[in-house]
């Protein structure tokens, strides 16, 4: 097994880093970044909302040396991984899987292209290091070496707290060796690292990232036990990000039917004297649905379905199919052959899929083409390798799918930065501090950047959203476009400026400007006449009605116009 796993996963010792919080778990990782002394410090602080200490330390050794070289990494994931398949069939004689089964079921589970985020996937190693950690504690379990079990568990905890929920697997495992009441104290051993990395996990979660659990929620929950096990199942098109929508309607009935259908299985299951086939699939159903507790929704999570959480899961799956298959001798060693093979292939092509962001975010974008997520991911890596008018239209492609995607304004100023050529550090410092502000608190910070009436002015002015302030950048924009000569962009803009506010004194001056640049003579005339409060603008208006009148040959009027104009804006103190 350990040979298998290391064979089938050595294609992804050539892939490098992916967008995909790679970056975050190593070049930008406050841990790695410290050196060898970050690995101690990642058991004092918690960080991305997680609190995964053992997971940063591994990663900070693997990094130390030089930070932005994938291989270490890589090289780590795939020898940890191995070393766990190789503990898998020894784990499932905790719960008496016959070996020859816990074989198959090993083969046919490494196998899955759901793996493969949980092995390639360089951000992702907190799930081979909770693995690893699971796997040997069963595995000591197993040789009844109970106190290494639980400090092995307690390890796998610290890579990664969603492991949590499976330490009432010990206290089963417990009371299946004796019926009498110490085996509820024995298990204490796992199940108190167990609440309390589940109660930190929750906390740390919903400090960082708040958000309340309402009716949506619970459908979630009710839902997402049935999506992965679809997805298991039926694996074909696999990707790292999927849209998600709370059932409702027709598909919520049937949700509710399912699990009253569950329910009567695990309750007739269970009961004493149930045959066996009924009880191992009560207990199956038990042990498919605890480890999927974290990822059900009820604690609020940016993605709330990936492949990534199907990782114990789909054990349970892989031990019942090889189970059935056991009773057939040869024909159901082949039967298990043709499945590994035909899971392999597939996985073997996922993992090259992760190579590189530009990769990974292809292929789901080809496969998902609805997928917002994917679309902006795929204009970050195309960005990431200079290719800005391929990101400019990926994300022109999201605004068609959804026009209100957070931080689209955002993206598509710092694809426009990377296209003309600006100083990184403007896309980088200048544009990452304004989109770190709500669109109301932008204009302030902004108007420094528009004052130099340059490229990245118009970046600013023309991209970013600047909620109640949005008249102010119209107008700036409109009157830098005048300045380079884009006379119907300049009048454009100055037209949606006043739509806005119509007291905007540039953004009417900018229209006439335009209009008379234009030759649009007559409807600049009729502009210079807007009744205005402000007798400064009346007096400019006056000038401008005078500057049209010249340009309509109407000279002795329009020098008539310009003195009035000259003489009114000295008097209240202005220079004509």
């Amino acid at each position: 097994m350990f040979a298998f796993a290391l064979a089938l996963y050595a294609p992804t010792l050539g892939n490098g880093l992916t967008s995909w919080d790679d970056p975050d778990y190593t070049t930008r990782s406050p841990f790695v970044t410290e050196g060898l002394a970050g690995a101690a410090r990642a058991f004092t602080v918690t960080y991305h909302g997680a609190y995964i200490p053992l997971s940063h330390a591994v990663l900070t050794l693997a990094g130390a040396k030089d930070p932005a070289n994938p291989l270490p990494y890589h090289l780590v994931q795939w020898l940890l991984f191995a070393v766990a398949v190789a503990l898998l069939p020894r784990a499932l004689a905790a719960f008496s899987v016959p070996p020859l089964v816990a074989l198959g079921a090993a083969a046919l589970w490494l196998a899955h292209p759901f793996r493969v985020e949980s092995v390639s996937w360089v951000a992702n190693l907190k799930d081979t290091l909770s693995l690893l950690g699971l796997f040997a504690s069963l595995a000591a379990y197993a040789s009844n070496r109970r106190w290494l079990s639980a400090s092995l568990f307690a390890l796998g905890l610290l890579a990664k707290a969603s492991l949590a929920p499976l330490a009432v697997v010990f206290l089963a495992l417990e009371w299946r060796r004796t019926t009498r009441p110490t085996a509820a104290l024995s298990s204490l051993r796992w199940l108190l690292p167990g609440l309390g990395a589940g109660v930190l996990a929750v906390v740390v979660h919903r400090l960082s990232a708040p958000a309340p659990i309402g009716p949506s929620s619970w459908a979630t929950a009710a839902f997402t036990p049935f999506w992965y096990l679809g997805r298991t199942l039926w694996p074909l098109g696999s990707r790292a990000v999927y849209e998600w929508t709370p059932p409702s309607g027709p598909a919520l009935a049937a949700v509710i039917g399912a699990w009253l259908l569950t329910l009567a299985v695990v309750g007739l299951g269970l009961r004493r004297g149930a045959r066996p086939p009924l009880r191992g699939l009560a207990i199956g159903a038990l042990l498919f649905l605890l480890p999927l507790l974290p990822f059900t929704g009820v604690v609020p999570q940016l993605h709330v379905v990936a492949e990534r959480y199907t990782l114990f899961p789909s054990l349970v799956l892989a031990v019942g199919v090889a189970w059935l298959l056991a009773p057939l001798g040869r024909a159901g060693a082949v039967a298990l052959a043709v499945l590994v093979v035909a899971l392999a292939v597939p996985n073997v092509l996922r993992q090259r899929e992760w190579r590189d962001a530009l990769s990974l975010w292809t292929s789901n974008v080809a496969l998902a083409p609805g997928s917002t997520v994917a679309h902006v991911n795929l204009a970050g890596a195309l960005g990431g390798v200079g290719r800005f008018d391929e990101a400019l239209r990926e994300l022109q492609t999201v605004r068609a799918l959804e026009t209100n995607y957070p931080s689209l304004d955002c993206f598509t100023a710092m694809a426009r930065a990377g296209k003309e050529r600006l100083d990184p550090s403007f896309a980088v410092t200048e544009l990452g501090e304004l989109c770190a502000l709500p669109p109301s608190q932008r204009w302030g910070p902004a108007a420094r950047i528009v004052a130099r009436r340059d490229a990245t002015a118009v970046v600013v002015l023309e991209e970013l959203a600047f909620g109640a302030d949005r008249p102010k950048a119209a107008a700036a924009a409109a009157a830098i476009a005048l300045e380079k000569q884009q006379l119907e962009r300049a009048f454009a803009l100055a037209t949606q400026a006043r739509l806005w506010d119509p007291s905007l004194e540039r953004a009417l001056v900018t229209q006439i400007l335009a209009l008379v640049k234009l030759k649009r003579l007559d409807e600049a005339r009729a502009l210079t006449a807007t009744e205005v409060k402000d007798p400064r603008l009346a007096a400019r208006l006056l000038g401008l009605r005078g500057v049209v009148l010249h340009e309509q040959g109407q000279f002795a009027e329009a020098e008539q116009l310009l003195q009035q104009s000259t003489d009114q804006l000295r008097a209240l103190g202005e220079a004509p």
